[in-house]
């Protein structure tokens, strides 16, 4: 598949490599390609390649990038969080729409899924802990597109948990505050991750 990861920074990085290795096609949208000679694109080119887009970014720059770009059907990936912060705690600082995942539905008429936000970049390449894969909450709105972004999530050893339609993005964005919280501002460390335990 073509992806065009829409950012460059730590998550986009880690996602993109992870995706590279099971073998898709990445780019990166950029403000400035020529950073990265190999597979650097303007944002606008990165989606026109794109079969999959990712967005990546700050959240700052969400709507400043989003607007301009034909995104309408797109199946896109949101891992941003909508985050900022109140005497060195981190704090969710949605939009009307009620969460960064709807924010970009609404702003670009994409298929979105919500996922990828709730744990360090380190994890987008998969792994376990304590013999379980990681999990990757997801939310959205469209069938196909939930199912083609849990089909990348087992490509890369993730465990995909479905969370219901693309407003339960809210509650992930939420998690995301409470990682940061724990794994960060207290220290516990970036290998903190929140796991689903069912009984059998």
């Amino acid at each position: 598949m073509k992806i065009g990861i829409l950012g460059a920074g730590n998550v986009g990085v880690a996602l993109g490599a992870a995706l590279s290795k099971v073998g898709h096609t990445v780019r990166y949208g950029m403000r400035t390609p020529s950073k990265r000679p190999e597979d650097g694109l303007t944002f606008a080119d990165a989606v026109g390649f794109a079969e999959l887009v990712v967005v990546a970014l700050p959240y700052g720059a969400v709507e400043e990038v989003l607007a301009p770009l034909e995104l309408e059907g797109a199946l896109l990936i949101d891992a941003t969080n909508p985050l900022g912060w109140n005497e060195g705690v981190p704090v969710l600082a949605p939009p009307k729409e009620g969460s960064a995942g709807e924010q970009i539905a609404a702003l670009t008429g994409a298929r979105v899924v919500k996922g990828f936000n709730t744990f360090g970049a380190e994890h987008c390449a998969g792994g376990t802990i304590e013999g379980r894969p990681i999990d990757v909450h997801l939310a959205s709105d469209d069938g196909e597109a939930l199912e083609v972004v849990s089909d990348l999530c087992d490509e890369l050893g993730l465990r995909p948990i479905p969370v219901g339609p693309l407003y339960r993005a809210r509650a992930t964005e939420q998690l995301a505050i409470l990682w940061i919280q724990l794994a960060i501002v207290e220290g516990r460390g970036r290998k903190l991750v929140f796991s689903l335990v069912e009984e059998n």
